[in-house]
């Protein structure tokens, strides 16, 4: 029989960090710094590095610890100094996206530090979780929310520091992990352009400690880095380290962004095939030829001459007739609903209109089989790690 593909985007996927929030969070009143604020006040010179530009990062770092083929946390630790009045106004609200249905986060600490060490904490006051302003006003009920903050007392010469926990929820693919850690540090706000600041980073590092006996692969691009193993009795330590990282400009027709930072991605996925399995174990069980589907699908292929006009009017049929709403609240946005759901509603997102496409394709006998694609055009895809 003619096999059919449907397509399906499930970018969200890789487009959005997965973070989330923990609404039982609270702020601790921290009796000193960080040590590594403490070196960094004591010993940070400005140098020619940081000419010309409002602000600096000069420490980053994102720690995974990894357990039972799952992440159990990821901490992400940033330490910046202000050095004029736009990169104030600009740091003066961090956001942060997540998707809160696969993991929690909550805040660790956030403050401003003066060159004689005293620091100001934040409040919880100034501490939010939002919705994403993309998705305001639109057809969008996700999962996807921000954590915006803001750190008292900023002003010029101001150290900032934060950090911030997750801990998994749930794994997005289950007995595997996965995560991209770009080393620049990208500030967006909550306007648009979301993605504002690039600013230069002294040192940005990238560890991963694996329980033993978790394998994992992983692909550096746009840069050549070694990697620094550490084994205990329980762990395996990997670090990768960057240093003077350039900052960015941001220009009217750039290449896309996040195609030209140099990253990491590290994961338990061992191939493509792999990973579409997954895919289409979550995607087949959701195919159901009900009667009302048998119905409609009868109905609109009964005058038929040919199986290509049958696929042609389902098709026109799920294109005019469904909606396209992203209902995905409390789903986590990977996961399509059923097919009769799809007809009843009369809306859906790109998975969900898949859906009742193969379901109403199989009950005219027609085989049909999802693709998964990426639908950002400008998007390298990796051959060698999902």
């Amino acid at each position: 029989m003619k096999r059919i593909i449907a397509l399906l985007n499930l970018s969200l996927l890789f487009y959005y960090p997965l973070y989330s929030q923990d609404e039982n969070s609270y702020i601790d009143e921290l009796s000193n710094i960080s040590p590594e604020a403490i070196k960094i006040v004591d010993e940070y010179s400005a140098t020619s590095f940081d000419q010309d530009t409002g602000a600096v990062i000069i420490f980053r770092e994102s720690k995974v610890v990894v357990r039972d083929n799952k992440i159990d946390t990821i901490t992400y630790h940033i330490i910046g100094k202000i050095l004029d009045e736009r990169a104030r106004d600009d740091y003066s609200q961090i956001p942060i996206a997540f998707n809160s249905y696969y993991e929690d986060m909550k805040l660790d600490f956030a403050r401003s530090i003066n060159e004689d060490k005293t620091f100001i904490n934040i409040l919880e006051d100034a501490i939010q979780f939002k919705t994403p302003p993309e998705y305001m006003g639109s057809n969008t009920y996700t999962d996807t929310k921000i954590l915006a903050f803001s750190i008292p007392a900023l002003t010029i010469n101001k150290y900032f520091e934060y950090q911030i926990s997750i801990t998994t929820k749930k794994p997005v693919v289950e007995n595997h992990w996965f995560n991209t850690f770009y080393f620049n540090h990208r500030l967006r706000k909550l306007s648009d352009p979301y993605f504002i600041r690039i600013d230069p980073v002294k040192t940005s590092r990238f560890i991963v400690n694996v329980k033993r006996g978790n394998n994992f692969r992983f692909e550096i691009s746009k840069a050549e880095l070694e990697e620094t193993k550490v084994v205990n009795e329980e762990f395996e330590s990997y670090t990768w380290v960057m240093n003077n990282l350039k900052p960015i400009v941001f220009e009217a027709y750039m290449p896309y962004l996040f195609e030209n930072l140099p990253s990491i991605t590290v994961s338990s996925i061992e191939n493509w095939n792999e990973f579409a399995e997954w895919a289409y174990s979550t995607l087949g069980t959701r195919v159901k030829v009900t009667n009302d589907i048998l119905s409609k699908a009868v109905e609109l292929t009964s005058d038929s001459k040919s199986k290509i006009e049958s696929i042609k009017k389902i098709y026109d049929y799920v294109r005019s007739e469904i909606d396209y709403i992203q209902a995905d609240l409390d789903r986590g946005g990977l996961t399509p609903h059923y097919s009769d759901e799809i007809l009843r509603t009369k809306y859906g997102d790109c998975k969900d209109q898949v859906i009742l496409m193969l379901s109403m394709l199989e009950a005219v006998g027609i085989d049909g089989y999802p693709a998964l694609l990426s639908s950002y055009s400008f998007r390298n895809h990796q051959n060698y790690l999902p």
